[in-house]
Order: C-alpha cells, then sequence, then structure tokens
C-alpha cells in the first residue's frame, strides 16, 4: 500500500512539473515539446534527479531508491541497454509508472510520433551515462 501511494505521488509530481515546464499545458495537448531532455525534466527528475543519479526529491518517499541512470551502460557491461531502457519508459515497473500511454496521448494517437518522443528520451537518458 504504501510503495503505492509512493508511484502514485511520483507520477502526480511528474505530471504537475510536466505542466509547469510546459507552461500549464495540458499533457494531451499535441504541440508539447519532443525533446528527450524536456521530457526528462518534465517526468523523470523528481526520482531520478537533474543528473540522473536516483537522487529526486520525491524519491526519498519510495520503499525503494530510484536507480542511477548513469550507470546503465557500466552495469551491462558497457553497451547502454536502450532497448530495456524504452521498454521501462514505456510500460514501467511496479516501482515506476510507464509513460507509454502519455506520449500516445500527447501525440493525438500517431504512433510515429509516440515512437519519436520514446527514442528522444531514451537517447536522453544515453547522454547521461558516465
Amino acid at each position: 500500500m504504501r510503495r503505492n501511494l509512493g508511484i502514485a505521488i511520483a507520477t502526480v509530481l511528474g505530471v504537475a512539473c510536466s505542466q509547469i515546464s510546459f507552461g500549464q499545458l495540458t499533457l494531451t495537448q499535441r504541440h508539447v515539446s519532443n525533446s528527450g531532455q524536456e521530457m526528462y525534466a518534465a517526468w523523470c527528475t523528481a526520482c531520478h534527479g537533474h543528473e540522473g543519479k536516483g537522487d529526486g526529491f520525491a524519491g526519498t518517499g519510495l520503499t525503494k531508491a530510484p536507480p542511477d541512470l548513469t550507470m546503465l551502460a557500466a552495469a551491462a557491461g558497457g553497451k547502454y541497454p536502450a532497448t530495456a531502457v524504452g521498454m521501462t519508459i514505456r510500460d514501467g515497473t511496479k516501482l515506476m509508472p510507464g509513460f507509454g500511454v502519455m506520449m500516445e496521448r500527447m501525440s493525438a494517437g500517431s504512433p510515429g510520433e509516440a515512437q519519436l518522443r520514446l527514442h528522444n528520451l531514451v537517447d536522453y537518458v544515453r547522454t547521461l551515462q558516465k
């Protein structure tokens, strides 16, 4: 129950932050940026922190700390696991909400645009690697 509450709070904070970052735009509006960096700032920093080290303010309320995203390539033998990162972002995990549905809504049902958003976010997380 507490874990689900933590996930719900982090999701709400991510949504709230994204609305602030995009000048009070709703997440379903088509003209929200496709920038991986802007999506990361809006959705991910609350838990993963600005530098991806898992030290975001919302992460402190979770039962398990968010992972350090800067170490994904190192943990995978030096190769950035882009496919796994994309699946995690899109579908979520037990401890992280998925953002695939949000990307689809933001893209007004355009699968190509939703895929572009996912690709851009995965590529941005790649830039955080040590």
